[in-house]
């Protein structure tokens, strides 16, 4: 597997992060100004965002926002006032998605191996 991450530390400016208001941009064709990274935002939440393409088949793209749940369709921020999420919890979040997704890989073909394309 390539590399996923950048090599340096993949914190985004929350700025060019999606905020989970405008989640609905993502049904939106193309890509959003930050596709891979992690940050706090202003209001305390966790956002972290995860691209990996793959030559000759099929791109993969995660997001995740903590400190919200959705509520009649709406989200709704869950934290306390005055309380943020730490980058390196939401930084943890990613690496174990890349790690997770990585297991997922090795364990596909073993799969196909196992019961070919007929998986009920």
């Amino acid at each position: 597997m390539g590399q996923v991450l950048p090599a340096d530390d993949p914190a985004m400016d929350p700025a060019k992060a999606l905020p989970i208001q405008r989640m609905n941009e993502l049904l939106d064709p193309g890509y959003v100004e930050a596709e891979t990274g992690y940050c706090t935002m202003p209001d305390g939440s966790g956002y972290m965002a995860l691209l990996m393409p793959m030559p000759g088949g099929i791109e993969y793209r995660t997001r995740l926002w903590m400190g919200y749940a959705i509520i009649d369709k709406k989200p709704v921020l869950m934290l306390p006032p005055g309380a943020r999420i730490p980058e390196e919890v939401v930084l943890g979040s990613l690496e174990h998605d890349v790690l997770e997704y990585a297991n997922f890989r090795a364990v596909v073909p073993n799969i196909y191996a196992e019961f070919g394309h007929a998986i009920s």
